[in-house]
């Protein structure tokens, strides 16, 4: 990383659950589905400094990457992977199956999926 950001109260973060959650979303502020998502999965939530080009470093973590989209197939299989192996997927899994699956039982919508997931950990929109 060739700069340093300088730290903003945004990036205090305390932790629920083993997983850090940004300060100001306990005050009530709103989380995209997709935030919720990628901070329940322990992982960052990429922010770049404002007013500069996409390429720059994550004012949290440090790192030069994109965003999970839970959306895509590619957000639906970490999704879908994490998902299977925390302690609540049988509960889950039987709670939402009609919830997620499309109208063919062996095709799965990824957006529905993670919505169905995000309600069950209590996402509120």
């Amino acid at each position: 990383m060739s700069s340093r950001v300088k730290v903003t109260p945004r990036q205090h973060k305390l932790t629920h659950c083993g997983v850090q959650i940004p300060a100001p979303y306990l005050k009530g502020e709103k989380m995209s589905r997709d935030e919720f998502l990628t901070l329940k999965l322990g992982k960052c939530w990429h922010e770049f400094p404002s007013g500069l080009i996409s390429g720059q470093y994550c004012i949290h973590c440090g790192k030069k990457l994109r965003n999970l989209d839970f959306s895509t197939w590619e957000g639906f299989g970490k999704l879908w992977t994490w998902a299977k192996e925390q302690e609540w997927w049988s509960r889950f899994a039987q709670q939402y199956s009609a919830y997620f699956y499309g109208t063919k039982p062996e095709i799965v919508n990824p957006d529905r999926f993670a919505d169905a997931v995000a309600e069950y950990l209590k996402y509120k929109k």
